[in-house]
């Protein structure tokens, strides 16, 4: 009798459990939909979703399910119902509207996110030959990029060159487009058999740039090539031309803020030829001249970042140390925190590496930051561990095969130049595909994308919770 009660009362539990999902709005459907998503349940999330699909075949409701099932298989790892769905977008949409573009930048994401490069790179192309896309436009630039990139990953050099030449060369893009596109094409020629080809194309191009900002670059760039050559001459030539071009632009700019841009890109070029007092000079005017502007705060981050690539790590964490104080209530300061951190931890002084990083855990409690700090603090003391278990030989062959990081980045490898640029026999961070599906669709364009002319779904669709990232280093 007991049992019978017992089940009865189980299925009344269940039948009331489903009228109430009954009574609930689409809308309220897709809420708990998004909730359970953020609550890693994605088979709770798609039992939701697929009843608001059931019932709304089109319209914003059925764009609003649709992206949000994306996110569950993508959360699920299911590649093929991934690109499923998305095709469902594009057919829906189309690809004039963000969503069908977003949808079709997000299905050659998922082939390269499952390592099946060659299969990304046929949808890109695929994509790029479809009617009405406009070069030059943000869709066109993304998926331009992502094929340079692929091509990259397969080694087809020639082929990606050609690639970022025509964003290089889309007058109507986006300036900073065509400057990622110069910063990828400069990677693609630094070498000893690419140099001299590189500069010949960069001459050619020249002839035609209309941009008086981007002009200086290309010298910067081809300074850089001459000096892989060990062509003193045309280096010295490629190089004062460039400065010659940025002290001109320094004049003609309007206003401080126009002038700390020009600043930074030319300090970034000193830097690129070697000249590191020269660059630090130029930074340190930037801050002695423009006392009020906002972005002074720049020149501070890329005036440390120069020392911090180049070893000096106490005169980096002198200037990190003045951040704080002069902007006290700025977000951005908590980048120089984190800088003083990995500053002491090259210098292999773990406990001052800690110490900084128990002062972020209590100037910023239950925040991003200290939780950053919290990984950061065991990160070094794994280290330091590991460094007392291994010999003395094996101990500095570790720590000159890789600089030492916190927060996932560290100054060394990243340039201070604003630009983005090197210098020339310096390391650059790899640049390697996503070993996973990504969980939603991303509110900003790709990291191999350009910071300008992302594509995401509008905010009609639901997303789940933006995965945390720690606070940038030196950028």
């Amino acid at each position: 009798m007991k049992r019978r009660v017992a089940a009865a009362a189980i299925v009344l539990i269940a039948l009331c459990t489903l009228l109430s999902c009954a009574q609930k709005t689409p809308e309220e459907k897709l809420q708990d939909a998004a909730e359970a998503l953020k609550k890693r349940d994605p088979l709770g999330a798609i039992v939701l979703a697929r009843e608001v699909l059931r019932d709304h075949t089109t319209g914003t409701l059925a764009l609003q399910a649709r992206w949000l099932l994306y996110q569950c298989y993508a959360v699920d790892r299911n590649p093929r119902e991934c690109n499923r769905i998305l095709d469902e977008i594009i057919t829906q949409t189309g690809f004039g509207s963000p969503h069908g573009q977003q949808a079709a930048l997000q299905r050659v994401q998922t082939f390269a996110a499952m390592r099946q490069t060659t299969a990304a790179l046929e949808q890109a192309n695929a994509f790029l030959e479809v009617k009405d896309i406009q070069p030059g436009s943000p869709f066109w630039l993304n998926l331009m990029f992502l094929r340079a990139d692929l091509l990259l990953q397969l080694d087809q050099i020639t082929t990606a060159q050609t690639a970022l030449a025509s964003i290089l060369r889309s007058w109507d893009a986006p300036e900073n487009a065509r400057k990622d596109a110069l910063d990828q094409l400069e990677n693609t020629y630094a070498t000893t058999q690419s140099a001299a080809a590189g500069i010949a194309f960069f001459q050619t191009h020249l002839a035609d740039e209309p941009s008086t900002t981007i002009r200086p670059e290309v010298y910067r760039v081809m300074g850089r090539l001459a000096s892989i050559l060990k062509d003193k001459e045309r280096e010295e030539a490629f190089y004062g031309k460039c400065f010659e071009l940025y002290e001109r632009m320094y004049e003609q700019a309007d206003g401080a803020e126009a002038k700390i841009a020009v600043l930074r890109h030319y300090a970034g070029a000193r830097h690129m030829k070697g000249d590191i007092e020269g660059s630090a000079a130029l930074l340190k005017k930037g801050l002695a001249d423009f006392p009020t502007a906002s972005s002074r705060i720049d020149l501070y981050y890329q005036l440390a970042s120069l020392y911090g690539y180049n070893g000096r790590f106490d005169e980096a964490i002198e200037v990190c140390r003045t951040l704080p104080q002069e902007f006290p209530n700025d977000p951005r300061r908590v980048r120089a925190y984190f800088m003083i951190a990995e500053c002491h931890l090259q210098q292999k002084k773990y406990d001052a590496a800690i110490g900084d990083c128990r002062e972020i855990i209590a100037l910023f409690p239950g925040q991003a930051p200290a939780q950053e700090a919290a990984r950061a603090i065991r990160m070094i003391e794994a280290l330091r561990r590991q460094e007392a278990e291994t010999s003395a030989t094996l101990a500095a062959s570790q720590a000159t095969s890789e600089p030492l990081q916190i927060g996932g980045r560290t100054m060394l490898t990243t340039a201070p130049a604003a630009s983005g640029a090197v210098p020339s026999g310096q390391p650059t961070a790899p640049s390697t595909a996503p070993a996973a599906l990504p969980a939603a669709p991303p509110a900003t364009a790709p990291s191999t994308l350009p910071t300008t002319g992302p594509v995401a779904p509008p905010p009609s669709a639901p997303s789940a919770a933006a995965s945390p990232t720690g606070p940038p280093l030196a950028r």
